[in-house]
């Protein structure tokens, strides 16, 4: 409560020194400002897109932007926010004090608002800056990453921290490449052991044991295809035991076997699947199933008693994103 009393404190005195900065700025006297003009585009006929011609089309309201708490992590995306909705919205702001006040007046949590408040109790207050680029400099200086690329390399080096952990493949992929950008990594056969050994070990061992089709080790946009391929076969293998609602399925059972290395001593030797034969598979189990329905308890005796035993890797449960 002490807490939740004094940011409430905080934030209410930030407001009424943003209001009594607003009211003494003087009246504007400058001319208006004037875009830039951009090249003309080729001027393409209505008639040719076939739609009526009508008024020249408005540009939507920029939206409007969320309260920045200070964290350097995300101080360059608000900053580039902020530009974004000043341009859209220039006839909005005639002065740099202006700017910088409307900017102050998002930063409300946590060391943004300690800032804020320093730069309104500050006796010249928003003025203490001499233009926007004063402000602009101080802003990077105190938000902004101090070192981007070594933050991203160490990063890179830690699995539990740059690793795909429980989530989506897709989200994986735009964190590391996120982080590869930053850290200005070389494409190579280093980049892509570091993007396989931060794959779900599902996964990864999936890929591991491709019969053909492995991913190029010097190419991690060949990583990047072939994990998709993969995780996207993982998970319509989930569609078909969760469309089964008894406890054991042939069809899972079948497929950890073909899919999966024996861990106990085997009838015959495995041979793993091509992507192209999983995927037939998968086409001819979910025709099976649609026309014949579950299996009996007999058919599943043999798979069961296999099962039992522990002789297979079960894949991941219904509480992980795999």
């Amino acid at each position: 409560m002490t807490k939740l009393f004094t940011l409430r404190q905080t934030t209410d005195h930030i407001s009424q020194s943003l209001q009594a900065l607003l009211e003494g700025l003087p009246p504007h006297t400058a001319p208006p400002l004037v875009a830039e003009p951009f090249p003309a585009a080729p001027a393409v006929p209505a008639a040719a897109l076939g739609v009526a011609a009508g008024p020249r089309a408005q540009l939507p309201c920029p939206a409007l932007l969320d309260t920045y708490d200070g964290d350097r992590t995300s101080g360059e995306h608000f900053l580039q926010s902020c530009l974004t909705y000043i341009h859209l919205s220039r006839d909005a702001f005639d002065s740099d004090a202006l700017k910088i006040a409307w900017v102050l007046s998002y930063m409300k949590a946590r060391w943004a608002s300690t800032y804020a408040l320093h730069v309104l109790q500050h006796p010249g207050g928003v003025g203490s800056f001499t233009d926007w680029a004063a402000f602009e400099k101080d802003f990077q200086a105190e938000f902004f990453p101090i070192d981007p690329a070594k933050s991203a390399a160490l990063a890179l080096r830690n699995r539990e921290q740059y690793g795909q952990g429980k989530r989506m493949l897709d989200k994986y992929i735009d964190s590391f490449q996120a982080l590869v950008e930053q850290a200005a990594y070389p494409d190579g056969l280093q980049l892509c052991l570091t993007f396989r050994d931060g794959l779900h070990p599902t996964l990864m061992e999936r890929i591991d044991n491709l019969a053909e089709g492995h991913p190029d080790d010097e190419q991690i946009a060949s990583w990047y295809k072939v994990a998709q391929d993969q995780w996207q076969l993982m998970e319509i293998w989930r569609e078909l035991r969760w469309a089964h609602p008894a406890p054991h399925s042939t069809s899972m059972v079948t497929l950890r076997h073909l899919a999966l290395p024996h861990s106990g001593p085997a009838l015959a030797p495995v041979r793993y699947l091509s992507t192209a034969e999983q995927e037939e598979l998968l086409l001819q189990l979910l025709a099976a199933k649609d026309a014949a329905g579950a299996p009996s308890p007999d058919e599943l005796a043999p798979e069961l008693a296999q099962e039992e035993s522990g002789t297979y890797t079960p894949l991941p449960g219904p509480e992980e994103d795999f």
